[in-house]
């Protein structure tokens, strides 16, 4: 490109390539030399950041004194910087010769490159250094690797750092693109590349190494160390972190929710964002090509909505600064910031949960400007809070006006959507079933706590508002944190678990879903019914039909509702707790909150939150209780004990009345509270369990002190298992107050945050993602080693491959195998085409062509057994080991199964379905029947082919059906195709035509044997058509068209048998044979044929080309040779002919040799 003109006063390290009185053409030493000097410079060019590019072209000035020169255009390739020199010989260099003064000429040639320099910069954008810096970086990186356009590889960010192999540091640069972690240094002339799936990923560590700052990357057993010199390792870790984990977790959420349940305000037409910072920091246009930007703005967006509580769908506009002032406190203004939500205003002080509030903005009443101050902004919401926002600065009006703007477009059309319900919604059933009075432990002290606690959450309520645009103060944390009480459970726990917004929102939903599950069966249904009298069977409400019912309603729509999830054991339990406080309708919203936010992966086939949150325990009680864990973890009980605890919400683990304050604190609180009481417990039975000497007197020890937890405060609570449950030892023992503990958690780790623990799940999850996928390697590896002829190392070579797909270029491709990473895992044909042709060694071979695909999709269709248009890594291996080290006899089997394999249509049903019936074929004028009976015609072809398919499958052991005359010419191309890599070996094609010769010969022979049975049969079929009533019984349309069905019956009547060694020369010469004409009776008659050739003439004839094949139509043969429609052959007599052929045998042997280096 051109660049202004900078004068150049040294260039050592430039060689000429061509010059002209004015202008010359340079490249850099390192770019095209090998010597030692231009491996230092390519060394020390790599370590620079403004690498130079490895071409210019200089105006240079000669006068008697001296030479100046300037640059006036650089390149990175040869083609490029050629452009600009082309020009410069074209356009400049004979208006320079006009000039009698070198300074003049040279001064008119810098300002028309200075022109050209501007006019460029007008057509481009203007960019910033940094901008420049990035694109030079992404340009570097797509040449380094190789790496197309098409491939949609963003670069998301570089950094400068070394890494160190043995006890040497290579510096170079590390790329961070959307898939993977690249590397790449240049030593020397010795240059290392390093390319790192985020699913190959196992562990990430921040570190200190040789007293640099260091991350450890560790993939599979190798372990990477990448060390830098300056402060960019932490900002490299978090990137790293964040693009690892959002991997991790595309690939374990594979199923998303369904469409009716997003939230529907969030669904409305999506906006461009409007960043709310300051006038100072205006809107970026990098953002819309830096994607680090846009992680970042992701990463804040998705941290804010966890604190909120917002919907998972929102978007951040962006914040500002402000002030609040304290409605108990006019004059106390509390400093924070205002976030600007698509559908949300909200509030953060500065001080960590001081205050906090969440505004939807559809409840916002009025906005007004303040008149006391030029910065102040008053909203009023629908139940009369009123808030003050001051110190917006220049803001204010901005905020007002997209307040206001955002007002008036929904306040006409906001309306609530009718709820049909068709059953009645059952209310809390602690209402209809109260404990008995035996579970009161009622007295005037309790009695009076409890009226002390109504007063202050009442005083609570009318000072700071009530629902969601309540002031959520620090008093209410403390209120909190004593209990809630039951009468005011269902709407604190709708609030602060985010679940009234997705209430709001989806009216109706849930009474959809419980109708619908009423028509659809899911598998989870079963497992619903069997647990549905294990929730809580101590309590009365479950000992009714009423609960039940409820219970089976929320459980049932929730299956519907994440079908990915379904339903998991604990979900039960969790439920009917809900249920015991809420109507069903929050219990159902108040159940998606918990699974999908606030405890997420909990409840799937593999518990994997819970897992994730396992290892995070572990962690914390690592790091804040050393001595402890190192004593459980010697017992190996921590696992057990976390794991119940956590799944459960503590339901299971104390009585019913003390974890009901649990729950209070995790919809308040977050996770953070399980993990803080979690500690506490472990901490206050330290004595006890530092003598402990195996898992069962530890596991003793915990439950026993967990059943003596009760909640003095609230004698209406119900204890979970009744009065006069503790006995015998524990009767004796002092009990805990549920208050005492929860205070204890709070003084001792009130320092475990949500964004702790989310911080730790990230670094987490990528090794449970890897433990889930090592395990499932294990697993579908034990049970495949007994039916395989390969040994367990080429085993585990062929299931990475069977993973990770077939390399191109260098790099692994990013598109997964089907199902989690912890199900058995499945690929389709657009990943076992590749995968087969380079087992099958076809994929190096150009001479193919398509029809290699061809045939994959054929063995593709044979593995496919269940028809779910995916094939299992064990139905792979049954193919791939018959290839790889089959008996020769088994791969002519195969080759034989390939082609009696019924071919799919573009709908993905058998031909012989029919794809339509017509009132001419059908009498009836019932559609329902019309339905039935084509469905019915659709499943038994279906059965039919999958009997078929099971068939082939199992060829080993069983007798193949004969080969019709179509699939036996098909097989014919197959060996024609795959023969043409031995263009020089006429032996091999002298032994195709014999063979084929003399298979057709025995299907003739085949043919006439049967030719009196099959008319015999075509009378019987006749008869009984002249017999049959024409409109009591319902006729389906043959599969043969009529036009098929008169060329066919023409074919039968003058059809003229040949030579059995005429037709080789028709299949050997032409790869594109139309059967159906050659079966057809159209053409010349059989006097103007040519006559056969005798059997005994020279059969040897050239091999065709590659040209010839693919241009030959076979036209001219068509219409001179028949054969009968009902030509067959067996398959031994295919297997005899085919054996007694050796250049076929070696051939076929050679073929299908597979190497697993």
């Amino acid at each position: 490109m051109w660049v202004q003109p900078s004068e150049v006063f040294f260039a050592p390290f430039w060689s000429v390539e061509r010059a002209n009185p004015f202008f010359s053409l340079q490249h850099r030493v390192s770019h095209k030399e090998n010597g030692f000097v231009a491996k230092v410079l390519g060394t020390l060019d790599t370590v620079r950041e403004s690498k130079p590019t490895p071409y210019r072209i200089l105006l240079q000035m000669r006068t008697q004194d001296f030479m100046m020169s300037w640059v006036v255009a650089v390149g990175h390739s040869k083609e490029e910087i050629d452009y600009y020199w082309n020009w410069l010989d074209s356009n400049m260099i004979s208006t320079l010769e006009a000039f009698d003064d070198n300074v003049e000429a040279c001064s008119f040639a810098r300002a028309k490159v200075e022109s050209l320099v501007a006019e460029e910069e007008f057509r481009r954008s203007p960019a910033d250094p940094e901008m420049k810096r990035f694109d030079e970086a992404e340009r570097r990186f797509l040449e380094t690797f190789k790496i197309s356009s098409e491939e949609r590889e963003r670069l998301v960010n570089y950094f400068s750092c070394s890494h160190w192999n043995s006890k040497l540091p290579r510096h170079g640069w590390m790329y961070l693109t959307l898939n993977r972690l690249c590397f790449n240094a240049y030593t020397f002339g010795s240059e290392l590349n390093i390319v790192l799936r985020w699913t190959d990923i196992s562990h990430l560590e921040h570190t200190t190494f040789r007293m640099m700052d260091a991350i450890i990357v560790k993939s599979g057993k190798d372990r990477f160390v990448f060390c830098f010199i300056s402060q960019q390792g932490e900002r490299c870790f978090q990137q790293l972190q964040q693009l690892a984990n959002e991997c991790v977790q595309r690939h374990l959420k594979h199923t998303a929710l369904p469409e009716e349940s997003q939230n529907e305000v969030s669904r409305q037409t999506k906006k461009p964002s409007v960043r709310l910072l300051t006038q100072k920091t205006p809107i970026d246009k990098r953002e819309k090509f830096l994607l680090k930007n846009k992680l970042d703005t992701k990463k804040l967006t998705e941290e804010k909505i966890r604190f909120f509580r917002l919907p998972k769908e929102e978007l951040l506009h962006g914040h500002l600064r402000c002030s609040l002032h304290n409605p108990s406190n006019k004059e106390d203004a509390i400093h924070g910031s205002v976030f600007c939500f698509q559908n949300f205003l909200c509030f953060e002080s500065k001080v960590r949960e001081r205050m906090w509030i969440v505004i939807p903005l559809l409840e916002i009443s009025v906005i007004e400007k303040a008149t006391f101050s030029t910065s102040a902004l008053y909203i009023n919401t629908r139940n009369q809070i009123c808030y003050i926002f001051d110190d917006l600065s220049n803001q204010r009006d901005f905020l007002w006006k997209l307040i206001s703007d955002f007002l008036a477009k929904t306040s006409s059309t906001h309306h609530n959507k009718a709820s049909v319900t068709p059953f009645e919604i059952q209310q809390p059933l602690h209402i209809q079933f109260p404990p008995p009075p035996s579970y009161f432990q009622s007295t005037s002290e309790t009695e009076r706590t409890l009226e002390e606690k109504e007063h202050a959450w009442e005083h609570h309520f009318n000072m700071y508002g009530r629902g969601v645009c309540m002031y959520r103060t620090q008093e209410l944390w403390d209120l909190v944190h004593k209990g809630i009480l039951q009468k005011y459970k269902p709407d604190i726990w709708m609030i602060f678990s985010g679940a009234i917004f997705y209430l709001n929102s989806n009216p109706g939903y849930y009474e959809e879903l419980v109708m619908k599950s009423d028509e659809t069966y899911l598998d989870s249904f079963e497992d619903i019914e069997r647990d549905l009298h294990r929730s809580l069977p101590e309590h009365p409400a479950f000992q009714t039909d009423i609960g039940i019912a409820a219970l089976r309603r929320v459980l049932r729509a929730y299956a519907l509702r994440n079908p990915s999830v379904g339903y998991c054991q604990a979900m039960n339990i969790v439920t009917s707790m809900i249920l015991l406080e809420c109507d069903e309708i929050q219990a159902f919203w108040l159940l998606a909150a918990l699974t999908e936010r606030i405890l997420p992966d909990y409840y799937n086939a593999k518990v994997v939150g819970a897992l994730v949150d396992q290892r995070v325990f572990e962690c914390l009680a690592e790091q804040y209780i050393p001595e402890l864990h190192a004593r459980l973890d010697s017992l190996g009980v921590l696992p057990m004990i976390t794991m119940s605890w956590f799944l459960t919400i503590f339901i299971n683990a104390m009585p019913y009345s003390s974890a009901m304050n649990l729950v209070d604190l995790l919809f308040y609180d977050g996770c953070k509270s399980l993990f803080q009481i979690g500690l506490a417990l472990l901490d206050l039975n330290r004595a006890e369990i530092m003598k402990c000497t195996d898992d069962g007197e530890t596991m003793s020890l915990l439950s026993s002190y967990l059943e003596r937890i009760t909640n003095v405060s609230n004698p209406h609570s119900v204890t979970r298992h009744g009065p006069g449950h503790t006995v015998g030892a524990l009767a004796n023992q002092p009990s805990i107050d549920i208050l005492e503990l929860i205070e204890s958690a709070n003084n001792r780790f009130g320092h475990v945050t949500n964004e702790m623990i989310e911080q730790k799940r990230n670094m987490t999850r990528i090794h449970v993602f890897k433990s889930l996928e090592e395990s499932a390697r294990k697993s579908v590896l034990r049970g495949v080693i007994n039916g395989t002829l390969f040994t367990q190392t080429e085993l585990e070579q062929l299931y990475q491959l069977f993973v990770d797909g077939v390399p191109e270029d260098g790099f692994l491709p990013i598109s997964k195998t089907a199902g989690a990473p912890f199900k058995e895992q499945k690929v389709d044909c657009t990943i076992f085409c590749p995968l087969f042709l380079y087992l099958s060694g076809w994929s190096e071979n150009e001479k193919s062509g398509e029809y290699g695909n061809e045939l994959a999709m054929q063995a593709f269709r044979l593995l496919d057994t269940d028809i779910d248009g995916h094939v299992s890594f064990k139905e792979l291996i049954s193919l791939v080991s018959l290839l790889a080290k089959g008996r020769l006899q088994h791969k002519l089997v195969l080759l034989y199964c390939l082609h009696i394999m019924p071919a799919l249509d573009s709908n993905g049903l058998p031909p012989d379905i029919p794809d339509k019936i017509t009132t001419e074929d059908i009498d009836t004028t019932d559609k329902k029947d019309l339905t039935t009976t084509i469905e019915k015609e659709i499943n038994a072809c279906l059965e039919r082919r999958k009997r078929e398919t099971d068939f082939s499958i199992k060829f080993l052991s069983s007798n193949p059906p004969n080969l019709t005359m179509e699939q036996f010419f098909q097989l014919c191309k197959t060996v024609q195709h795959l023969s043409i890599i031995k263009e020089d070996n006429e032996e091999l094609f002298r032994a195709i035509q014999e063979f084929i010769a003399g298979i057709i010969q025995e299907g003739r022979n085949n043919a006439d044997s049967t030719n009196q049975q099959d008319k015999e049969v075509q009378q019987t079929r006749e008869e009984i058509l002249i017999t049959s009533p024409a409109k009591d019984t319902l006729q389906l349309p043959t599969v043969e068209s009529s036009e098929q069905s008169s060329r066919t019956s023409s074919s039968m009547n003058d059809f003229e048998l040949v030579d059995a060694t005429d037709i080789p020369h028709l299949i050997t010469n032409n790869l594109s044979i139309d059967l159906e004409e050659l079966t057809s009776g159209e053409g010349d008659t059989p006097e103007n044929q040519v006559q056969p050739k005798n059997p005994s003439e020279d059969l040897s004839i050239n091999p065709p080309t590659e040209t010839q094949a693919a241009s030959q139509t076979g036209k001219q043969f068509t219409n001179q040779y028949y054969l009968p429609p009902d030509w067959f052959i067996t398959f031994d007599q295919f297997l005899a002919h085919f054996e007694q052929h050796a250049p076929l045998c070696e051939f076929l042997s050679e073929l299908t040799i597979i190497s697993l280096q």
